[in-house]
């Protein structure tokens, strides 16, 4: 009985670790030439893509990530399973600030801490 629960086991991993390397196709020489050019409003930040080979823009928060070609997380972000989101979601790493670049980028005014808690009334 223990012998055909390991041997399921170990099929299921490998065939786990098969789909995963058929869901990203690499190319074998990087092409700087089939890369976006478009990373100027990356409001995450820039990372490198599944292939280590392209600048793409990072996921943010609430955004999905991780496997199944879904994107890799911004700076002080960890890619986190969500049950209610039925996935891997970027999410701030515990202990992090992360800076709000979309309203740096667009000029806003950042935002400051003033208190803890509920506003009083």
């Amino acid at each position: 009985m223990w012998r055909l629960l390991a041997c399921v086991l170990m099929a299921s991993v490998l065939q786990a670790r098969d789909l995963r390397t058929r869901q990203t196709i690499c190319p074998n020489v990087c092409d700087l030439s089939r890369c976006s050019s478009a990373l100027e409003s990356c409001y995450f930040g820039v990372v490198k893509d599944r292939c280590d080979c392209c600048a793409v823009c990072a996921a943010g928060e609430g955004e999905y990530c991780g496997d199944r070609g879904h994107g890799v997380c911004g700076q002080g972000m960890t890619c986190e399973y969500r049950t209610s989101a039925r996935g891997t979601q970027c999410a701030a790493a515990m202990g992090e600030l992360t800076p709000n670049r979309r309203a740096e980028m667009s000029g806003i005014p950042a935002v400051i801490f003033i208190q803890r808690g509920p506003c009083e009334t």
